[in-house]
């Protein structure tokens, strides 16, 4: 768990650098487009309930979210801001998913 709270830090932090803010931080994230929440039932309907869908979508994108992998093509797709690293993204796409299992319970932060 610790290693999952370490990596909520650091990727809320790289996230907010990058200007990854189609997201909301709201009691779990909402997506800011209709029907795609991060949500086990959006994330079903959608089909990205896993954590290789989600580690997929994040890395490549679909629709108007842009990937954000290193190697992340075509161009066009793909955020033109810094982009996160593949082991980053797979910690990102296990977090997504205990929380939504979880009904995005809230985190303790200490001093954040």
């Amino acid at each position: 768990m610790e290693e999952i709270l370490d990596c909520y830090h650091t990727l809320k932090n790289r996230l907010l650098e990058s200007k990854l803010l189609g997201l909301q931080v709201k009691r779990g994230i909402e997506v800011a487009w209709w029907g795609a929440t991060l949500f086990m039932k959006d994330l079903e309907r959608n089909g990205v309930a896993t954590e290789d869908e989600l580690y997929n979508i994040t890395y490549y994108g679909k629709g108007r979210m842009p990937g954000f992998g290193e190697k992340c093509t075509p161009r066009g797709q793909c955020t033109f801001g810094p982009r996160l690293a593949e082991d980053d993204i797979k910690l990102l796409a296990a977090f997504v998913k205990s929380q939504a299992e979880n009904g995005w319970p809230k985190i303790d932060r200490d001093g954040d």
